[in-house]
C-alpha cells in the first residue's frame, strides 16, 4: 500500500516537472545607458489574479532577472529600487506602474529591457529680507499644465524647511518644475479664514488641498480660532522662484534623471495689502449674487455679496486685476459683468460692478464651402473668453450648419474652437465679421455682433512617427507632440500628441495640413509646448515636416535633447 503511494507521488512530480512552464528574463538598465541596475527587487503579479499571489526575484550585478515555471496568462512586472522611481507605462487608459507581459503556454521571453530612472533632488533654502532663516515653510514642486494656453501649476511633491531653513525635496521625476516658497501662517482671504493644516507626509501622498483649511469668518470668530497674525495688513503670499508673487513671472528649473540641483532659494518678505470694496448691481435692479471674483496671476479670491450688493476684499496686494461675477445657467436669465481694476497702495472704494444680459453670437458653419448633408459629421462649437466668467458650453451646429451661442457674453476677448465625433476635421477659415478670428481672438462688444462665419473640412492627413535613439533603437513610452508653425500657435486644439508604443510607434490620425516641428520627450509634458517661453527653449531643437490635406506620411525622429 505504501510502496503504491510513493509510485504514485513520484508519477505526480515527474508530471509537474514536465509542465511545459513559461519563463520571463530580461535586464534592468539605468535612463540613457547601458549601465546594469542592480540589487532591484523585480515582482511579478497575474491580471486577475490575487494581490497576495506574486513571485518576486532580485537583480543581479549585471542587472538580469529571470521568473520561470510560468503558467499562461496576463501579467504586469513591477521594479523597484532606492534612488530610482518605478517605471510608468502608458495605455489607453492613461498611464500606470507594471509593464504589461502575456505569456503563452511553455513561452519563454528573453531579452526584456526595463528602463530605471534614477530619481532627482530639488533642494534649497528660504531666508527673510534679514538674511535670517525661515522654518516651517512650505516648498512646492509644481509642474505646469495648459489648457487653451492658459497656465495651471499642479503639485508634484512638497517639503518644509527646516530649522536652519533649509529644504530638500526628493524622489522628483526629471523634468521642468516651477518651485514656490509659502510661510505657514493664517491669514483672511476675501470672507473666510485660511489657516494652514499640519501636513504629515512630506514627499507622499499629500495634496496641495490639505495645506490649509477654509473656515467662514463669523463661524471662525464664533469658534475662538483665528489667530491675531491673521489680521496683519502686511501679508506673506506664496512666493514663486526666483522671488515673485505673480505665478506667470515664475521662471521654471530643470532637473535632471538622478542629479541634485541646489540653489533654488528664496528671499520671502511680507507684502503691504488694501481693501477692495465696491458693490454688484445688475441690469434691472440691485441684486444679491453669491459671489464676486477677484482674478490675477498672483491672487484668485471671491468674496460673498452682502445687502445692497456690497462686497469687500480685504487683504489684496498691488497689482492688476479681473473683478468679475455672473449668475444664471439659461440664456433668458444669465447676467454676467467684468470689469479691470489696479490695485496700488490705497484702498479702493466704491468700485461699481455691472452685471447686464449676456450677447448673443449668431453663426454659420460650412464643410469646404458647402452647407453641411445628413451624412456629415456632427459638430459643437464654443466660446472661450479671456477673462471672467468660463464661458461658454458647447453649443451644437443645426443641420443646416447655423449655431447659436449666448451664454455669459460680456464685452471681451474671445477664442472658439470645434468639437466633432469620432470623425475628423479641422478649420480652413474663421471668420467673426470682418475680423479674422482663426489665429487670434476677436471683440464681442454689443447685442448686434456680425455673424461668425466657419469653414471646416474633413481632409486632415495621417502621420506615423518612429522614436529611435542615437543607436537607430525604437524608445518606448515617450511622448510625441507636432507643434504647429509660429502662426498657428494659439490654436491650442492643434497640438496633436500621441504616445509611442512598444514597437516606438506613434500614429496620428488627425493632423491639420500645414507646417509643423516635432518633438520626442521622456520628460516634458505635453501641454508645455503651448508656452512661448517654453518654445523659446526648444525652438530649433524640433523636426521639421509638412503634410497636405489628405495626405499619409511617415517620419523617424530622433529624442528631443534637452537645454544646454
Amino acid at each position: 500500500m505504501k510502496a503504491s503511494m510513493v509510485a504514485l507521488l513520484i508519477l505526480s512530480l515527474q508530471q509537474v516537472s514536465s509542465f511545459p512552464g513559461g519563463s520571463i528574463e530580461g535586464h534592468l538598465v539605468r535612463l540613457g545607458t547601458s549601465d546594469p541596475v542592480g540589487g532591484a527587487r523585480v515582482v511579478l503579479a497575474k491580471v486577475g489574479g490575487e494581490l497576495s499571489d506574486y513571485r518576486f526575484v532580485t537583480s543581479d550585478q549585471s542587472g538580469a532577472f529571470a521568473l520561470r515555471n510560468l503558467a499562461a496568462g496576463s501579467y504586469r512586472v513591477y521594479t523597484e529600487r532606492f534612488g530610482y522611481l518605478q517605471p510608468k507605462y502608458r495605455g489607453s487608459g492613461g498611464e500606470f506602474t507594471g509593464m504589461p507581459v502575456a505569456l503563452a503556454d511553455g513561452q519563454k521571453l528573453s531579452n526584456i529591457v526595463i528602463t530605471m530612472t534614477p530619481s532627482g533632488v530639488i533642494a534649497g533654502r528660504v531666508r527673510d529680507p534679514e538674511q535670517k532663516p525661515l522654518r516651517n515653510v512650505w516648498i512646492r514642486a509644481m509642474k505646469a499644465e495648459y489648457y487653451q494656453g492658459r497656465r495651471s501649476l499642479e503639485l508634484v511633491e512638497f517639503a518644509q524647511t527646516n530649522d536652519l531653513g533649509d529644504y530638500r525635496i526628493f524622489e522628483l521625476p526629471p523634468g521642468l518644475y516651477f518651485v514656490s516658497a509659502e510661510l505657514n501662517r493664517p491669514r483672511i482671504q476675501g470672507e473666510n479664514y485660511i489657516a494652514p493644516n499640519p501636513v504629515l507626509q512630506i514627499n507622499g501622498s499629500a495634496r496641495d488641498y490639505q495645506f490649509q483649511s477654509n473656515t467662514p469668518g463669523e463661524a471662525a470668530i464664533a469658534g475662538g480660532s483665528v489667530s491675531a497674525a491673521a489680521f496683519d495688513k502686511n501679508v506673506f503670499f506664496r512666493t514663486y522662484f526666483p522671488n515673485t508673487i505673480n505665478s506667470d513671472d515664475a521662471a521654471p528649473v530643470e532637473l535632471r534623471a538622478g542629479a541634485t540641483l541646489t540653489g533654488v532659494d528664496f528671499s520671502i518678505s511680507p507684502k503691504p495689502t488694501v481693501h477692495v470694496r465696491g458693490k454688484v448691481i445688475s441690469a434691472a435692479s440691485a441684486q444679491r449674487l453669491p459671489t464676486v471674483w477677484l482674478d490675477s496671476p498672483q491672487l484668485s479670491v471671491y468674496a460673498s455679496v452682502r445687502d445692497m450688493g456690497a462686497f469687500d476684499f480685504p487683504a489684496v496686494p498691488a497689482g492688476k486685476y479681473d473683478l468679475w461675477s455672473s449668475q444664471g445657467t439659461s440664456p433668458a436669465t444669465s447676467l454676467a459683468g467684468t470689469i479691470q481694476i489696479e490695485v496700488a497702495d490705497r484702498d479702493i472704494e466704491n468700485v461699481t460692478l455691472a452685471l447686464r444680459p449676456g450677447f448673443t453670437i449668431q453663426g454659420r458653419m460650412t464643410i469646404d464651402g458647402r452647407r453641411p448633408s445628413s451624412s456629415d459629421p456632427k459638430f459643437g462649437v464654443q466660446v472661450l473668453g479671456r477673462t471672467g466668467p468660463r464661458c461658454c458650453s458647447v453649443v451644437a451646429v443645426q443641420s443646416d450648419g447655423t449655431f447659436t451661442v449666448n451664454t455669459y457674453l460680456t464685452p471681451n476677448e474671445y477664442r472658439f474652437r470645434i468639437f466633432q465625433g469620432n470623425d475628423y476635421a479641422y478649420v480652413k477659415s474663421a471668420h467673426y465679421g470682418s475680423e479674422d478670428a482663426l489665429d487670434a481672438s476677436f471683440r464681442v462688444d454689443g447685442t448686434s455682433g456680425p455673424r461668425f462665419e466657419i469653414n471646416v473640412s474633413l481632409r486632415t492627413g495621417t502621420l506615423d512617427v518612429l522614436v529611435a535613439d542615437e543607436k537607430q533603437v525604437p524608445v518606448t513610452g515617450v511622448s510625441v507632440v507636432a507643434v504647429p508653425e509660429p502662426t498657428h500657435r494659439k490654436r491650442f486644439e492643434y497640438y496633436p500628441t500621441a504616445i509611442t508604443n512598444n514597437t516606438g510607434r506613434a500614429h496620428f490620425d488627425r493632423i491639420e495640413p500645414g507646417d509643423y516641428q516635432l518633438f520626442a520627450s521622456r520628460e516634458i509634458e505635453t501641454t508645455a509646448w503651448q508656452d512661448p517661453d517654453f518654445m523659446r527653449l526648444y525652438e530649433y531643437r524640433g523636426q521639421e515636416f509638412r503634410i497636405q490635406e489628405g495626405e499619409k506620411k511617415d517620419v523617424t525622429l530622433k529624442l528631443t535633447p534637452g537645454r544646454d
